[in-house]
């Protein structure tokens, strides 16, 4: 009941900042009314997948106050998943060097802003693939090559990268949207 009050105090301060074009004070009662909204265990009024997804949106944009953080998320997880990309290659038995690693690179950014890339069927054929550590060998060409050589590894990673990204560049969008709308 108290978190219930205190919900309804912070959207009346939101809307009266509103008002007076208080944006940064609106954003942060704002912020403080999803805490104390999803902080509630009155009998379950918000159902679970709802709170779920407010925790994932305060995670990654602090409720749509900070279109930075998914950004940085982005970039890290670009960064992680090349060092497991490039992992994963290594357990192949590719020898690892500065061409591979820029490959593998451009494989984790490609797959990054192309989510769910990993299921295109081109990649199953044998004449895409190319061996790791070639001068040639671009992103499609791992990606096969990855494909072919230890295929469950390499989907359910790309498969959890592509749900991540997308998630990340949904709360970017909705951030961005937040802070057109509150100025």
């Amino acid at each position: 009941l108290l978190l219930s009050i205190t919900e309804g105090s912070f959207r009346t301060l939101a809307k009266q900042m509103e008002t007076i074009k208080a944006h940064d004070y609106q954003s942060k009662f704002h912020v403080e009314q999803m805490r104390a909204r999803f902080m509630r265990k009155d009998g379950g009024e918000i159902p679970l997948h709802d709170k779920l997804a407010a925790r994932v949106y305060s995670l990654t944009s602090g409720y749509g106050s900070s279109f930075v953080r998914p950004l940085v998320g982005l970039l890290l997880l670009i960064e992680v998943t090349c060092a497991i990309y490039l992992a994963l290659l290594s357990a192949t038995g590719a020898t690892i060097g500065w061409p591979l690693a820029t490959s593998t690179a451009l494989l984790a950014l490609t797959l990054t802003f192309r989510p769910f890339f990993v299921y295109n069927p081109v990649f199953g054929r044998p004449d895409i693939a190319c061996a790791p550590g070639s001068e040639n060998c671009n992103s499609v060409e791992l990606a096969a090559y990855l494909t072919q050589n230890c295929e469950l590894p390499f989907k359910l990673l790309g498969t959890a990268h592509s749900i991540i990204s997308t998630l990340l560049i949904f709360s970017f969008l909705l951030a961005l949207r937040r802070k057109f709308q509150l100025g």
